[in-house]
């Protein structure tokens, strides 16, 4: 979850900008590089959350963070004023 949403995020929204720099594989590596890092936190942090807290409570984690996250992302357009993202 932590490596598609940093990545998904990110290189969507971020790294095309900088395509006049020149430093768009740069940013990608980069970005790469922390979607596994945070995968591999979070795959550590999953198993503690399932052994100490059981499936109920990691289920009810997943899906408040998914609200959350739908909640935050699919304003954006509108935020920034663009209309033509969602197309």
């Amino acid at each position: 979850m932590g490596s598609n949403s940093s990545a998904t995020m990110l290189w969507s929204r971020y790294c095309p900008s900088l395509r006049d720099t020149g430093m768009t594989s740069t940013a990608t590596g980069f970005l790469d590089f922390v979607s596994y890092m945070s995968a591999s936190l979070s795959s550590s942090i999953f198993a503690s959350l399932v052994t100490s807290a059981g499936w109920g409570v990691v289920i009810l984690t997943w899906v408040a963070l998914m609200l959350i996250a739908t909640v935050i992302s699919l304003p954006w357009a509108r935020i920034r004023g663009k209309q033509d993202d969602f197309i």
